[in-house]
């Protein structure tokens, strides 16, 4: 629902309120990434579970691309950042866990990676401090093989 209200409000509302609603879903998702641990011990994440992410990972993908186009209004960019470097930290660990072997997240990272592009197309800066653990976590979703659902002999 609110990547819906995100994509079709008036831009002077989503000035007013992409903060609160940032933040609100940054802390969802970082409730969320308990789901997935990077230490190996990754249990299957239950279907509620992984569509929140998600669902999630979406609205803040359009809260990103709308911002887009505001980043020249005075303290969008700043908040925008600080913003998308927080949501990085959170995404990267993430990404890292999707790859545990016991865990079906497929969709998980998919939404996580659409995530990825919408930060890194609208403040590339903003997550120079999270490069390295993003370009380890991308290099191992390339490295990584394909998983299926039925086994082939």
């Amino acid at each position: 629902l609110l990547s819906t209200t995100i994509q079709t409000c008036d831009a002077d509302r989503l000035l007013q309120v992409h903060g609160a609603w940032g933040t609100a879903l940054a802390d969802i998702l970082k409730k969320c990434s308990t789901s997935l641990t990077p230490q190996g011990a990754a249990t299957p994440q239950p279907s509620s579970a992984a569509a929140l992410v998600v669902a999630v990972s979406a609205a803040l993908r359009h809260l990103f691309t709308r911002l887009h186009e505001f980043l020249d209004v005075g303290g969008i960019r700043r908040d925008a950042s600080a913003l998308a470097s927080r949501t990085a930290g959170i995404v990267t660990p993430m990404l890292a866990a999707a790859l545990q072997p016991n865990v079906n997240a497929g969709p998980v990272c998919v939404s996580l990676l659409r995530l990825v592009t919408a930060l890194l197309r609208t403040l590339p800066t903003a997550l120079r401090h999270h490069a390295p653990g993003l370009e380890q976590a991308l290099a191992a979703i390339v490295a990584a093989p394909t998983r299926s659902s039925s086994s082939s002999s």
